[in-house]
């Protein structure tokens, strides 16, 4: 079951998006990006596991004015999507939606733990990214809003190690093209498909290292190049829908 925690600052009239996964990492990063972006935005963060940075991050925005909501998900998609509706219908009408919770894991031989794993993976990524999508439907089209889905770069390039995720981050980039059809004209959806942004934290230097040799700009991204875009598809890039936007340095070219 969902759980909310609320953090307010005084009463704005801004609008509101909501962030999945949004309390560390790059989902974070394009938080603090949408508080600050123009006017700002009020926030709904969900967070699963990670209690410590959602309290810390809600700190920060409240402090700078922005009214913030907390939701612990991560169990049940219809509890979730509830939960999330529930706290943004404290702070406004959505206007965004960023979908950047994931689960990255490699498959195993067990059969029963592949399947769990496979559940886990395809809710994640699939099915609690669908109800939510068209739970809030109607505000973003209300708001002109924009859906964007953090993907990824890779899906061209099964890794056998990788399958059933890269099968349910497939199944989310054909939702978010359904999405740009079924939201339109009134609201958007892209997809951000990144190669890496930020460094697995147990990933080996010198695997990094060969995964720089693909990359046509010879370096990783970085978070706040996930903000960057988001920031431009709100302001200069108005006329993108239905597109899946490679921020890879080029790698998909190799």
């Amino acid at each position: 079951m969902a759980a909310t925690c609320r953090t307010l600052a005084s009463v704005t009239t801004k609008p509101t998006a909501v962030v999945t996964g949004g309390v560390k990492r790059v989902g974070a990063t394009v938080a603090r990006r949408l508080a600050d972006l123009g006017a700002g935005f009020d926030l709904v963060l969900t967070y699963r596991q990670s209690h410590g940075e959602a309290q810390e991050i809600a700190r920060h925005l409240t402090a700078s004015g922005t009214r913030v909501e907390l939701v612990k998900a991560g169990g049940d998609p219809v509890a979730d999507t509830a939960a999330i509706v529930a706290a943004a219908g404290r702070l406004g009408p959505v206007g965004v939606l960023v979908h950047s919770a994931s689960v990255y894991k490699p498959d195993v031989e067990d059969a029963g733990a592949l399947a769990e794993m496979a559940a886990e993976a395809f809710s994640t990524h699939a099915i609690f990214p669908n109800l939510l999508t068209r739970a809030l439907a109607g505000q973003l089209k209300a708001q002109n809003g924009l859906v964007v889905t953090m993907g990824d770069g890779a899906l061209d390039r099964p890794w056998p190690k990788y399958l059933t995720y890269g099968a349910s981050k497939a199944a989310l980039h054909h939702l978010a093209m359904g999405w740009a059809r079924e939201l339109g004209p009134e609201a958007r959806s892209v997809v951000i498909a990144p190669g890496v942004v930020d460094w697995p934290a147990d990933m080996p230097q010198g695997e990094r290292a060969d995964y720089l040799k693909r990359v046509p700009l010879a370096r990783a991204g970085t978070p706040e190049d996930v903000a960057n875009l988001v920031a431009f598809l709100l302001t200069e890039g108005k006329y993108v829908t239905g597109e899946i936007i490679h921020l890879d340095g080029g790698r998909h070219l190799t």
